[in-house]
């Protein structure tokens, strides 16, 4: 069986992107031909991994060449016996001689660095919990009721995998050093501004409140969308996705204790309501999902939160011996049959 990293990156396809590094390296970049670059292109294109294993190569060498750079800095007034003079490398000074032993260095290093890969930080959050989070680079993350994230950052590139839930990004700015979400079978690009994410079984939203972002295609080159503040973007993994317009003041307003909707439907909002209680809440058909509901709800207990939405909406909740909770259509005539689940 193959070797994998944490981020399940293949070893090989790690000394592929090794190899690809020194023949550009070996070609001096500048003199290498078109038929280089586009064998670099297509290889890049083949699979979404292969720019991920390239990228973390770069980040490699560009470690190797800041410690080199350190060196080169050392003052003059060392004692000669323990100056180091920077020296220029041989392979730089004849690469046509040594394009061999610079991909053999670069996968020995590869494989060494493979086994100490940069750490990864997993966070997440119970049911009905929230969690606010400064990150190293000076980003605050907030997770909602049932999140959970991982957090890898390297010497050019933030990234950050949504595995599951909602999250709301207030993103520390550096246009030499972006920061990407990946979520569901996308990535989110952004420089410095707050968005939320939301990851479910069925969709992905994106909702920006500050700032713009671009949504597009896990580890693809493509722009993809760009999205602005007050933009919604709203993709099931098998449909190319959808953009409305919302109040960017009421983007996320759950970290606030409230559940706001503006002509939601019902079943929007009963999807909200189980991400946050263990006990299910059912609707008794589709025509019932559909209703339209306009409003705030305060976040605290199932019992109280059903309660007030029963009083805005002609509904009857109804616990069943399981637990769940069944909301079912009443007339204008019986609204005052209707009851309210307690804690039986």
């Amino acid at each position: 069986m193959t070797a994998r990293v944490e981020n399940q990156i293949p070893v090989a396809m790690l000394h592929e992107a090794a190899l690809w590094h020194a023949r550009l390296s070996t070609a001096a970049h500048a003199d290498a031909d078109v038929s280089l670059w586009t064998e670099l292109t297509l290889w890049l294109e083949a699979d979404a991994q292969h720019r991920l294993a390239f990228e973390q190569v770069e980040d490699l060498y560009a470690t190797i060449d800041e410690f080199a750079d350190d060196l080169a800095d050392m003052p003059d007034s060392m004692p000669d016996s323990t100056k180091i003079e920077p020296v220029r490398p041989i392979w730089m000074r004849r690469p046509w001689r040594f394009g061999g032993a610079i991909a053999l260095m670069a996968c020995a290093a590869i494989l060494l660095w493979t086994m100490q890969p940069p750490p990864t930080q997993r966070y997440a959050t119970q049911i009905g919990q929230t969690r606010q989070l400064t990150l190293a680079d000076g980003s605050i993350v907030t997770l909602n009721t049932g999140s959970a994230i991982a957090v890898r950052f390297t010497a050019h590139q933030r990234r950050i995998h949504l595995d599951r839930g909602e999250v709301l990004f207030r993103v520390a700015a550096n246009p030499a050093r972006p920061l990407i979400v990946t979520v569901g079978n996308l990535d989110v690009r952004d420089i410095g501004t707050v968005f939320d994410v939301l990851r479910t079984p069925q969709e992905t939203v994106i909702t920006v409140a500050e700032g713009r972002v671009a949504a597009s295609p896990a580890g693809s080159s493509v722009a993809g969308v760009q999205l602005a503040a007050g933009d919604r973007f709203v993709q099931t993994d098998d449909t190319a996705g959808q953009i409305a317009h919302v109040d960017p003041a009421l983007v996320a307003p759950w970290t606030t204790g409230y559940l706001v909707y503006n002509h939601a439907s019902l079943s929007q909002v009963v999807d909200d309501l189980n991400r946050y209680f263990p006990q299910r809440i059912l609707l008794q058909d589709s025509e019932t999902g559909a209703l339209p509901f306009s409003g705030a709800l305060k976040i605290d207990s199932e019992q109280n939160m059903l309660g007030r939405l029963t009083k805005l909406m002609p509904l009857r909740a109804d616990r069943a011996a399981d637990g769940s909770i069944a909301l079912s259509r009443v007339s204008i005539s019986r609204v005052s049959d209707r009851s309210v689940p307690g804690g039986n």
